[in-house]
């Protein structure tokens, strides 16, 4: 407890048939440990297969508590696998991970400090991999201001697959995140399965009371939370939206949605509502929803959705452009044996003037002109609905 943690680690590597374990504070952990009110410098280079995290690098089993941790410089470039801005691999065990930030508030502004994640594969800002493990993150707030050069310097970047504002990669495991807020760029155009909370999802996950302004520009698997999931629970509500910059968008050649790329068991949303307002997919994109690219196997059930845009300074008048090439709907690119179903109200043109406190207290205030744009299989709801829907 109470550490302030520097290091600089540079070319980790292992040998071919092992795994190399990097952190500025500990390479492993298991058994009952608790970290707690900790500052972290750090540079690391790696390359093989390599589990890399800003504090720990792996984590085994047992009980672990992360919770207070400033990330004044964590600097992670050319690891191979499962690297992350607090742990890169968690392998089993119970882990609780909690305030976790990169920035400083004062009365008037904030100030970021540098996070900066490159692999290969697994990449989150704060777990890159989690596998067969029970693990609550809880009170994040990630911000990097996504205008201009800090979108082509790609915050959280796999360079193949998994990249997420929290956690690049998860399967078999129960994951919840909650009360937290990511302002990151995420991917590059050769990622696949990219999201602004989590890349690749074959776990329980649940989320609650997140905030999500990413810019995503990928290859395929592209989502404003998660770029594919197999189960999903939305709790409380949900923001996606532009928070400091019109930059923010979910784009990808195939499977592009502002919550999720591609997707089944999505129960959205338990809680309050879900408000989407981000700009989805390009000209070229094909799978590409408001909500999702494309959905399948499932009931995807929603509370109160509203869809619009969003400014930090006075009311304006702003378009949500959903497009693309081929299976593009307002809510769902395509629907494959799996239903819709609304419950309370479903929004499309949300303008009526009303502000939106967020955790942070800052308001948003919406006139909105509402477009879906295709030129094959296009909907103002769903682009195609396919057997079984």
């Amino acid at each position: 407890t109470n550490l302030n943690l520097q290091g600089i680690f540079n070319n980790i590597n292992s040998k071919s048939d092992e795994k190399s374990m990097c952190g500025v504070l500990a390479g492993s952990v298991s058994g009952l440990v608790k970290v707690s009110n900790c500052k972290i410098n750090t540079t690391i280079s790696t390359s093989n297969n390599t589990y890399c995290g800003g504090l720990i690098g792996h984590i085994a089993s047992g009980a672990i508590t992360i919770d207070n941790i400033f990330i004044e410089n964590v600097n992670i470039t050319d690891s191979a696998s499962s690297t992350g801005g607090i742990v890169g691999h968690i392998s089993g065990g119970k882990v609780n991970i909690s305030n976790i930030t990169n920035t400083v508030h004062s009365s008037s502004s904030h100030q970021e400090y540098n996070l900066l994640l490159r692999g290969k594969v697994d990449v989150g800002g704060v777990v890159g991999y989690v596998d067969n493990a029970i693990v609550d993150i809880n009170d994040v707030e990630f911000i990097h201001v996504v205008d201009g050069e800090n979108v082509a310097s790609k915050r959280i970047n796999a360079t193949q697959s998994g990249a997420g504002g929290i956690i690049g990669c998860t399967r078999g495991s129960i994951v919840s995140v909650g009360n937290s807020t990511v302002v990151l760029t995420v991917g590059s155009s050769s990622t696949s399965y990219a999201g602004g909370i989590v890349g690749y999802c074959d776990s329980d996950l649940t989320l609650t009371d997140v905030t999500v302004s990413p810019y995503i520009e990928v290859d395929n698997y592209a989502g404003g939370l998660v770029g594919e999931t197999t189960h999903l629970k939305t709790m409380g509500i949900i923001y996606v939206i532009p928070r400091f910059s019109s930059a923010a968008a979910v784009i990808a050649s195939q499977y592009a949605g502002g919550l999720v790329g591609n997707g089944s068991g999505l129960k959205l949303n338990s809680g309050e509502s879900i408000v989407m307002a981000l700009a989805v997919g390009n000209s070229d994109s094909e799978y590409v929803g408001g909500l999702a690219g494309r959905v399948y196997d499932c009931e995807v059930s929603t509370n109160k959705l509203e869809m619009g845009d969003g400014s930090t300074e006075n009311i304006k008048t702003s378009t949500i452009l959903i497009q693309g090439a081929k299976y593009v709907g307002g809510l769902i690119g395509q629907l494959y044996n799996a239903t819709l179903r609304g419950h309370d109200a479903n929004v499309f043109d949300y303008n009526e003037g009303a502000g939106v406190t967020l955790p942070s207290k800052r308001r948003f205030v919406w006139d909105v002109n509402y477009i879906v744009r295709g030129d094959n299989y296009s909907g103002g709801a769903v682009g195609e609905m396919d057997e079984g829907s």
